[in-house]
């Protein structure tokens, strides 16, 4: 008897058009007391069947409600007074970023930049020669002489005939080979430095210098 009660208020809930979550919250408690009166059934073989169909009922409640939960639909987006919005329709808003720009790359488009060029020698001239000479002639030391060339030759480019004259204010083959050695990357006239070989005395220090300067 209880039994039949249950299936026509099972029957009723169903048909009625409610919220699924109640239902099974109403069936939930139903079910309890049903449970909570079959001690008073006269049979016991009542008692137990009664028993198995609650037991049946909780199990088809669990499985609706595992059903609801795998079927369960995304609440929609909605605007002012209800009007649902599209997610197709939501744009991402995307940030810039800062981006390092990429490094030049050199290649028969872009050839690279140029060396920055040497400075410009000055020649010369007859009168500043004779003042560098002058200098030399006035050194008491070859040591104190090497100097002094080395101050002169900075910024002033040479004949290899002045190279020879300033090279011959030297006493000893050592120092003149020195003196060479320091004036020679201010030749203006390279293919003419075989005459600054003529001022040595002895051809061993002729040699010495060519192996020195490659030339």
């Amino acid at each position: 008897m209880v039994w039949i009660l249950l299936l026509g208020w099972l029957g009723a809930a169903g048909a009625a058009d409610r919220d699924p979550t109640v239902v099974r919250g109403e069936l939930r408690a139903e079910l309890q007391a049903i449970e909570s009166l079959l001690d008073d059934a006269d049979s016991a073989a009542v008692r137990a069947e009664l028993h198995r169909k609650v037991d049946r009922a909780n199990a088809l409640l669990g499985e609706l409600e595992r059903q609801s939960v795998g079927t369960a639909q995304p609440t929609p987006l909605s605007g002012p007074g209800g009007t649902p919005i599209s997610t197709s329709a939501v744009t991402p808003t995307v940030t810039p970023t800062a981006t390092t720009p990429p490094a030049k790359v050199y290649g028969p488009e872009l050839p690279p930049p140029l060396p920055a060029a040497a400075p410009e020698l000055l020649r010369c001239a007859p009168a500043r020669l004779d003042q560098i000479a002058s200098s030399l002639r006035e050194a008491r030391f070859n040591s104190e002489k090497q100097e002094r060339l080395a101050d002169a030759v900075k910024g002033t480019s040479f004949t290899a005939e002045q190279a020879t004259y300033l090279m011959a204010q030297f006493d000893f083959g050592s120092d003149q080979i020195e003196a060479g050695v320091r004036l020679y990357p201010h030749i203006s006239d390279p293919e003419n430095w075989f005459r600054v070989y003529e001022v040595f005395t002895f051809k061993n220090d002729a040699r010495r210098l060519r192996e020195k300067v490659g030339r």
